[in-house]
């Protein structure tokens, strides 16, 4: 059986030598990755192609921020519907502050337990201007803060000489489950009242 082995393994030790010698080799040459990113930037800059693109990035930042992204699937109130959200979660772990101290435990919490809503949210179209004057008009009588589902925040601040805050990302409004603008959010308790309705009936 040892002498099986070792014609076995001659054989293969043979094999292997001459695989080595029935063709030339080659040393694997790879290009330095960050030597070849050097090189492209400083193309780039030769050519003019990078202040290019940095141009065009900074036009599409400023647009963005001019006119965020509409949120989706929310309409024009036309007709008035009030209804109430409870804002509690059910949380698995101990929530704590800054400084580690438990500010929840777990279990179902209501965060207007520990923090009053003192302003009304009115979440509308900017692009509509029956919905800014509204907010105006609002601003007047009470504490109101304005949050936009479309349109362009910035120009309507330097227009209105209001601040103007935006749902980026339809977070509020799916938290809140608003489906049409303007909506007007207020605290009930322990639950948010919402109103929507055309802004006649709004004030």
């Amino acid at each position: 059986m040892k002498v099986r082995w070792w014609v076995a393994l001659c054989l293969f030790s043979s094999a292997a030598a001459a695989a080595e010698v029935l063709g030339p080799t080659y040393p694997v040459v790879e290009p330095d990755l960050l030597a070849w990113l050097q090189a492209r930037l400083e193309a780039m800059q030769k050519s003019g192609e990078w202040a290019r693109l940095m141009e065009r990035w900074r036009d599409t930042a400023r647009a963005r921020l001019e006119r965020p992204a509409p949120v989706a699937g929310v309409t024009p109130a036309r007709k008035k519907r009030v209804f109430f959200v409870d804002p509690s979660v059910r949380i698995s772990s101990p929530i704590r502050d800054a400084s580690g101290r438990v500010i929840a435990l777990p279990g179902v919490f209501n965060p207007l337990d520990r923090v009053h809503l003192h302003e009304k949210l009115l979440l509308l179209d900017g692009d509509d201007a029956r919905q800014v004057a509204l907010y105006l008009r609002l601003r007047r009588k009470a504490r109101v803060k304005g949050i936009l589902v479309k349109g362009a925040p910035l120009e309507l601040m330097r227009r209105a000489h209001v601040r103007f805050w935006y749902d980026q990302g339809g977070r509020l409004v799916r938290r809140l489950r608003i489906r049409h603008v303007p909506a007007l959010v207020e605290q009930a308790g322990r639950r948010l009242k919402v109103v929507e309705a055309p802004p006649e009936e709004l004030g």
